[in-house]
Parts: structure tokens; sequence; C-alpha cells
């Protein structure tokens, strides 16, 4: 019996629909063919229509970081959901460090 690694789940950005104009956050299991969502911009921001942007992951994908408007958000791929980082500047595209703990 030969064996096969494990693919990877895969994070991504889209709509939940093709009439929505907000782009969201979501995992894709490739194995199990299942995806779910991981950050929905406007209910985490409280902004209608607000987007995901510039999403950067770590190595491993347990962190990712994007921008939502201006301001950072990190996303903790096993657990703990999205949280708003306080920022002294606008957040443009910020890029989470392989290891997953600096964000520049």
């Amino acid at each position: 019996m030969q064996h096969r690694a494990r693919r990877p789940p895969t994070a991504f950005e889209r709509t939940r629909s093709g009439t929505e104009l907000g782009v969201y956050l979501w995992l894709h299991d490739v194995e199990a063919g299942t995806e779910w969502l991981l950050l929905d911009p406007a209910e985490a921001s409280r902004r209608p229509g607000a987007s995901a942007a510039a999403v950067s992951t770590d190595v491993t994908l347990t962190r990712a970081a994007c921008a939502v408007g201006d301001e950072l958000w990190l996303v903790e791929l096993e657990g703990a959901g999205p949280r708003r980082v306080p920022t002294s500047c606008r957040v443009l595209a910020p890029v989470l460090d392989p290891t997953g703990t600096p964000v520049a």
C-alpha cells in the first residue's frame, strides 16, 4: 500500500454568492471537500459591504492576516476566530511572517 500525503487546506477569498459586494475569507479542506467561512468582514467590522483584502497566511496555515477597510485583522484558523489588531497606521496589504508571528 502506498501512503499518500494529506493535501493541506486552502484559504481563499470570495463572495457568498455572485450578487454580493463583500469579499469573505474562507477555508477549503481539499480532502474532505468542505469549506467554511473564517471571516465575515461586514460582521466583524460592523460596516455593511466591507471586504477582506490582501490575505496572507503562515506556512502551516494556522493563521491568516488581512485588511478589512484600513484595519488589520488576524484570524486563528484553528479556533479563536478573527480579531482586530490595533495599529498606528492604515493597513493596505499585511504580510504574515511564514512563522506566523509578526505581521508587516
